[in-house]
């Protein structure tokens, strides 16, 4: 497939489409580094995060490709 950054982003189903800036990039070894004294870590070990998504996007949606991505994922609450 050739299409343009422009092509892509002209699309009706894409959000965003551009170059992921520095700043925006996420490092694993920063999120295995602070894992360990994450608020998000909960008293089993697990971890709680929360998700937002697009208005207008079934959060339906969301949670089902989060649980065909992730192992071992649990949804405790959908809104």
């Amino acid at each position: 497939m050739d299409d343009s950054l422009v092509d892509v982003q002209r699309e009706s189903a894409v959000r965003w489409a551009g170059p992921v800036r520095p700043a925006l990039k996420l490092d694993p070894n920063l999120w295995q580094s602070s894992s360990a004294t994450s608020t998000a870590k909960q008293a089993d070990g697990r971890f709680e995060i929360m998700v937002e998504g697009f208005a207008g996007v079934s959060s339906g949606e969301i949670q089902a490709t989060l649980m065909k991505q992730v192992p071992g994922i649990e949804i405790t609450m959908r809104s």
